[in-house]
């Protein structure tokens, strides 16, 4: 599809955890990546520079953000946030750092 940036692969039980964050309202923060491990961490933008320090201590990269926080400066991140697929249908939608939508494809069960 044209306007559309490589295929961005994420396991299912992320894909999970994000559309269950987004639907319940709770849907602002950051995703994490040591190694094939994601982890999700909920907050606002003044939680960052208390956050960041314990990620770079157990070892994790900053991968995305979800909701409406804003990139830590300097970072170029994946985005995911809530799309209305079609009339009352939702979906979880990606977007890279220059904001151009991304093909999503979810692996394993």
């Amino acid at each position: 599809m044209s306007g559309l940036h490589k295929r961005l692969s994420i396991p299912r039980t992320l894909a999970q955890d994000l559309l269950s964050a987004l639907q319940v309202g709770k849907g602002n923060g950051w995703i994490t990546r040591r190694g094939e491990d994601y982890f999700l961490y909920q907050g606002a933008d003044q939680d960052w520079p208390a956050l960041a320090p314990s990620l770079q201590q157990r070892g994790e990269t900053l991968f995305a953000r979800f909701g409406k926080v804003r990139e830590p400066a300097g970072q170029a991140l994946w985005r995911f946030r809530m799309a209305e697929a079609e009339k009352g249908v939702l979906t979880l939608a990606a977007e890279g750092a220059d904001a151009t939508p991304c093909e999503l494809a979810i692996y394993g069960d």
